[in-house]
């Protein structure tokens, strides 16, 4: 058996198109009430670690660094920014809401069983700050459709691209209706991801511009990453000289 962590990194992101996930208070409270070490102790232990930063562990560009910009596991944190930001539980109902506007947003998956189980204990813990989320599932060509027209609250996904330009891909203006499917725009990071696409891929400087655009999503709450998945390979004992890549997984 060989492992490596070049596997699939599940994120949350929050619509900037669409309703209350615009705020950020409301995409802060959401990222503080999300408990990644309970997702992957019940439904992946020991094919996953918590992710803190956009970028996979092995890939060029992240940084154990970025770990102070993570909005941590914090409900009481959540609620004070929701309380801060005007949420209340007017009717005892369990709710928050705000000038008539409750907090209840849908959140779109693949169809996978284990999506399923993760959305389960996301709205458990959701509901614990006065969130209430639904399931909308759908194929992955039928994500691809839905994204770009901004119609879903937040989305529940994945991605595999163990190179920087995932960052490019995902969260820059220009791929906005395509790649970035959650609309996110700050022109700071489309300049740092901009400059670091010019320089070579180990240059010191490129990791420097990678890590500070990473930091400015992470502090604008546009992506709350999750998990980045082991993957296990089996091979048979006959096949000899295979040797893990750092970044790319098994090459023989």
């Amino acid at each position: 058996l060989y492992e490596s962590w070049v596997g699939v990194s599940s994120y949350l992101v929050f619509n900037y198109q669409l309703g209350l996930a615009k705020e950020l208070a409301v995409r802060q409270a959401l990222a503080h009430a999300v408990d990644k070490q309970t997702i992957i102790d019940q439904i992946l232990p020991t094919l996953a670690q918590p992710a803190f930063a956009p970028l996979a562990p092995t890939t060029f560009g992240y940084s154990p660094d970025l770990v102070k910009f993570e909005y941590g596991f914090d409900p009481e944190k959540s609620k004070q920014l929701l309380a801060d930001a005007g949420f209340a539980d007017s009717n005892n109902d369990g709710i928050l809401e705000r000038e008539g506007q409750s907090l209840e947003f849908e959140i779109l998956t693949p169809t996978s069983s284990t999506y399923e189980k993760i959305f389960g204990l996301l709205r458990s813990q959701f509901a614990d700050i006065g969130v209430v989320v639904e399931l909308r599932q759908a194929a992955a060509s039928e994500i691809a459709e839905i994204t770009p027209t901004g119609e879903f609250d937040l989305l529940l996904y994945h991605y595999f691209w163990p190179y920087p330009s995932a960052l490019d891909l995902f969260l820059s203006s220009e791929r906005i209706g395509a790649s970035n499917r959650v609309a996110y725009s700050n022109s700071q990071v489309d300049d740092l991801l901009q400059r670091a696409s010019q320089l070579p891929n180990d240059s010191s400087e490129k990791e420097a511009l990678l890590i500070q655009a990473q930091s400015i999503i992470l502090q604008d709450a546009a992506w709350q990453p999750l998990l980045v998945r082991k993957v296990v390979t089996a091979v048979n004992n006959r096949v000899s000289g295979i040797k893990v890549h750092p970044s790319e997984g098994l090459l023989w």
